[in-house]
This record gives C-alpha cells, structure tokens and sequence, in this order.
C-alpha cells in the first residue's frame, strides 16, 4: 500500500529503531535483512512513506538517502523509557556491591564478545560487582564474569510490564552497560541508558 500510487491509498507511518540496511552477519536477523528483496523494500517504504520516524540522528543521516528532498525528512524520535511512573515504589532490595545492569537479545553475543574482557577487568577495580542481566546473555560471558568473583543475576527473559516495574524502582543498578562492537549498525543505536 504504501509503494503505490493510487489516489486512494492509506497515509502511512514507517519508524525504525535499527539500521536495517547494514545488520551485521554476526547478527541472526543478518539472513533476513541482507537479502535484496528486504533492502529493496525497506528503501521502499523510505521513498514513499509519508512519515518516516526514527530513534536517532545517526539513523536519520543514514536513511536520507534513500528519500526524495521533496518528500517530509525523516524526523527523529528518541527512544524512552517510561521509569518515572506513579506507582513506583523504591526498592530495599539492594546488597552493598556495585552493580552493573544490561538488558537485550542473542543479536548481542558479538557485541559480548568484542566487549566482555574489558567490562571484567573494569570490575575488578571494584571491591564487590554484581552483573544483573535481562534477556539473553552467552553462557560463557556469564561464566567469565562468575569466573573473575562477580555474582551474576539472571533474570532471563521478561514481560514489557515486569521489566518496567523491576526500572522503576530506580535504584536497581549503579550503571547501565550496552556493550557494542564498532560497526554501521550499532553506530546507529540510541544511548537510552543516558536517561
């Protein structure tokens, strides 16, 4: 519908949060998005949205080019995370280590890979670290990390509404971490942890 030129045709609203042009082939959707029909469309729906949103200017910059100056330009969105919510209630459930919190999906292992030796011996600076991790994580990364004396908490995978719950207590961790190999498509990741 949207790459149609019918007179009739329903407006449409396209928003990416990825650089779905460059996914990396260390990355599981890599199969899907570097095939030329799915470039093929996604420039599509760039060209002839009518609305094309995106979560940061690195991913606006990239995606330009792929729509005609005389279209709408791509507007940014940034991402957010809604922590600040009225029910929220702070939590005691704190132990006196400095804790680490990461959140995400297997399309991260590389990122691990790239990062995890530097995030240990930075922990090791620390008397007491603690890694609480949501999502998915490789299980050697989880054993490096238990290897070097720092106390791993997995809480896997979780609903949208659990996790929201679990950050607005505000104090669950002392900082976030995301690590990221160097490539175009992290370069377009948003730094919602900065909130």
């Amino acid at each position: 519908v949207a790459c149609s030129n019918f007179p009739n045709r329903v407006p449409t609203w396209v928003d990416y949060d990825d650089n779905l042009l460059r996914v990396p082939p260390d990355n599981p959707g890599h199969v899907v998005y570097e095939t030329p029909q799915a470039k093929q469309q996604i420039k599509n729906f760039l060209q002839y949205a009518d609305v094309v949103t995106v979560s940061t200017r690195g991913l606006a910059d990239q995606f330009s080019k792929y729509r005609s100056p005389d279209l709408h330009p791509i507007q940014v969105i940034e991402n957010y995370l809604p922590i600040n919510l009225p029910y929220a209630k702070p939590s005691a459930d704190r132990s006196g280590a400095f804790r680490l919190f990461w959140r995400g999906s297997q399309t991260h292992e590389a990122d691990w890979e790239s990062e995890v030796d530097e995030i240990v011996e930075w922990c090791k600076t620390k008397p007491q670290v603690e890694l609480i991790c949501v999502g998915w994580v490789p299980h050697h990364v989880i054993n490096v990390f238990r290897s070097a004396g720092i106390r791993v908490i997995d809480h896997h995978i979780m609903e949208i509404i659990d996790y929201l719950m679990m950050m607005s207590k505000g104090n669950i961790a002392d900082v976030g971490i995301y690590p990221l190999a160097d490539n175009d498509f992290n370069r377009a990741k948003s730094d919602i942890f900065h909130q």
